[in-house]
């Protein structure tokens, strides 16, 4: 399938069953508003009782945060599977972790440590280019393209390793290494429907007039939350088709 179709068929089972994919990330939002609620209440005791001892905050914020994306993980999880499966899971499935959460999350700590292995290398290859470059002129025409190139070479790695992702969260076995190779003939479309879509969403809001003002704040974030749902449906419908191509060819 073209990827324009893809894309716009990802749009279209979004549009009609938003209320499924938006209710596969409630336990997420649940877990972020009960995260704000409590370390708001601390806070505020903090400033009513100055002299309690000090509370550490550092570790209490990443134990936070670690909570929060394993919840937004399995959110993931659902959201691959009804994209592929048309899978609509109840309220006690999407709040329960399973092994299949915790192979994803591996999956997705394991993607991102290549990722930051290939970012060291395109530095070490064209790192000191690109500086000098950059160190050698103030035209941001020039500066931009620069950050543009080395953002779209990383977008393209991701974009080919990230099958491993709706891999993981339909049971499959596939390792990094081949996800690479598998995806060699899907490359194209893999860059422009994962890759570029990131990208672009990033550079129109940046053009965008900015407001200080938590309205435009949560609708900046609500343009986000629904591109990456976009962008989870266009992985898992070509994740689909390649695994439907390669069944075929047995």
């Amino acid at each position: 399938m073209e990827v324009r179709k893809i894309i716009i068929e990802a749009l279209f089972t979004f549009n009609r069953d938003k209320v499924l994919f938006l209710r596969n990330f409630l336990p997420a939002l649940v877990t972020l508003l009960v995260i704000g609620l409590g370390l708001y209440a601390i806070d505020i005791e903090s400033k009513l009782s100055p002299e309690s001892k000090e509370f550490g905050y550092i570790p209490l914020i990443f134990l936070c945060v670690f909570a929060f994306l394993v919840i937004l993980a399995k959110s993931i999880v659902h959201t691959h599977r009804s994209f592929i499966l048309s899978e609509n899971a109840s309220i006690k499935e999407l709040f329960k972790l399973t092994r299949r959460d915790f192979r994803f999350i591996k999956k997705f700590i394991a993607l991102n440590i290549v990722m930051m292995l290939v970012g060291i290398v395109i530095m070490a290859m064209f790192g000191k280019y690109l500086i000098e470059l950059a160190q050698g002129t103030e035209n941001q025409v020039i500066l931009f393209v620069i950050g543009l190139i080395t953002t779209l070479m990383t977008a393209f790695v991701w974009s080919r390793l990230s099958i491993v992702l709706p891999s993981a969260a339909l049971d499959h076995s596939l390792s990094i290494q081949s996800a690479w190779k598998i995806s060699d003939d899907y490359s194209a479309k893999l860059f422009i429907g994962v890759g570029l879509l990131p990208v672009v969403t990033d550079l129109i809001i940046s053009y965008l007039p900015s407001f200080d003002s938590h309205i435009y704040t949560a609708l900046i974030a609500l343009v986000w939350s629904v591109v990456a749902i976009i962008e989870i449906g266009v992985l898992s419908l070509i994740y689909k088709g390649i695994t439907e191509d390669q069944e075929s060819m047995v």
